[in-house]
């Protein structure tokens, strides 16, 4: 009996991998605390109590500089603390609340966002089920990969991060006064288990801001 070819195995094609991104609150919070956004910032400030008149020769090219992301940031903070707003709305009513005000805003950007019509008279389980289809159905027409955003540490990762590069205290003097503890981590389990969160949180807060340094697509 002749040999017959074997049919190759079909792969079943994966769906997209959820992209891992810091959340809007961890970006907002990571940018307000770039050195690139802290400089210009006061220069923006600056030039805005200047009316743009009597600039110095670094305000001058810190003005027609190229708007990158960072720099666009500080121009809205320093005009009308876009950031710091946004960052205490963010942490008063929760991301999701926010990014729907704002994307549907009179400044909102709808890109990659969806419109379905929905019925106003079905359930709300029934809605959520609507849009759900839509948004994958759209996500798969589109090409656009979901988000997933990092594990949130279960301390502030923000105030970690500020106490110590503003205190200038290491992770472990962070963990005493955090959780009222004293003692060595390689000696006490429960020093041990604190400190290492106090480590995630402060890797969690360094990760948001290498991301702003990172080409934008």
């Amino acid at each position: 009996m002749p040999n017959q070819a074997r049919p190759r195995p079909t792969r079943k094609k994966q769906p997209h991998q959820a992209r891992i991104v810091p959340s809007m609150l961890d970006e907002m919070e990571a940018m307000v605390r770039h050195p690139d956004f802290q400089r210009a910032l006061l220069l923006w400030r600056t030039i805005f109590s200047k009316n743009y008149v009597g600039l110095t020769e670094e305000e001058e090219i810190e003005r027609d500089a190229p708007r990158t992301h960072i720099r666009v940031a500080a121009i809205m903070e320093a005009d009308e603390q876009w950031l710091s707003r946004s960052i205490q709305d963010i942490r008063a009513r929760g991301e999701d609340v926010w990014a729907f005000d704002a994307v549907n805003g009179p400044f909102g950007d709808r890109t990659d966002t969806v419109n379905p019509h929905i019925p106003a008279d079905l359930s709300l389980d029934a809605m959520q089920q609507c849009v759900a289809q839509f948004v994958r159905q759209a996500r798969k027409t589109s090409g656009v990969t979901p988000m997933q955003h990092p594990r949130v540490p279960g301390i502030d990762p923000w105030n970690v991060y500020d106490l110590k590069q503003e205190k200038g205290l290491n992770l472990l003097a962070i963990t005493h006064r955090l959780f009222k503890t004293s003692g060595s981590p390689a000696y006490d389990e429960n020093v041990a288990a604190r400190y290492a969160q106090v480590r995630r949180a402060y890797s969690h807060a360094r990760a948001a801001l290498m991301a702003l340094d990172q080409p934008t697509s």
